[in-house]
């Protein structure tokens, strides 16, 4: 009986690691959007908000490396400004499309994880 009981808390404890991993991802990506939508890319353009440091590349040899613009295209695509984004990043829309694909995948795990901890949890009680 106590194999049984250990398999129990066992297979509790990975589903509620797994809760939390899929819990970290949601935040992470809404984190980014929610983040899109709340600043102005005037703002990030004019350096009245700074949500990144100057790109290295720039600095040591002059030239945009693939990702800049990157956070200014985000903040343009949040305010529904579509070719904004692509002037300050041709690969904008892809990586935005990307998280908001990431966020909706990661919600789906998080809604199957929560269901798989409670039915784990349930047969404990049983």
């Amino acid at each position: 009986m106590a194999d049984g009981d250990d398999l129990q808390q066992r297979l509790r404890r990975d589903a509620l690691h797994s809760v939390l991993w899929w819990t970290l991802l949601v935040i992470a990506f809404a984190s980014v959007l929610m983040t899109s939508l709340a600043v102005s890319p005037d703002d990030l353009a004019s350096g009245r908000i700074v949500l990144s440091p100057q790109c290295p590349t720039q600095l040591l040899w002059h030239r945009p490396c693939p990702t800049c613009g990157m956070t200014r295209g985000f903040a343009a695509l949040g305010h529904g400004r579509w070719s904004e984004a692509l002037s300050y990043n041709r690969g904008s829309p892809v990586a935005f499309a990307a998280c908001v694909a990431a966020l909706l995948f990661g919600a789906g795990g998080l809604v199957r994880s929560i269901g798989s901890y409670r039915r784990v949890s349930s047969r404990r009680a049983a």
